[in-house]
């Protein structure tokens, strides 16, 4: 398991898609204050276990692909969800409910 903030550039202020999908990830922690623009984040087909955290950081995300993960509970996104999501992709998860938001 990596460390993506080593893998990522520094400097990544202008970046508005970011494709990180089919990297065998299991925990991304992004710095997301370095993603200030960033609007489509994919992060399909990994091993993710649980929804990243602090995504309502990223003020300008409208589209969010987690799909074909390993991912059981979207309650973390009830708090943690960005402000102007719109598109939300799950397909593929072994997700045990859907939340009442």
């Amino acid at each position: 398991d990596s460390d993506l903030n080593t893998l990522l550039p520094r400097d990544a202020r202008r970046v508005t898609s970011l494709n990180l999908s089919s990297n065998l990830l299991c925990r991304p922690e992004l710095s997301v204050w370095r993603y200030p623009f960033l609007a489509s984040l994919r992060l399909c087909s990994n091993q993710l276990q649980e929804i990243p955290t602090n995504l309502h950081l990223l003020s300008n995300l409208t589209h969010l692909d987690l799909s074909k993960n390993l991912i059981t509970d979207l309650n973390p996104l009830r708090n943690d969800h960005p402000p102007r999501l719109t598109n939300l992709l799950l397909r593929g998860n072994p997700l045990t409910a859907l939340p009442l938001w």
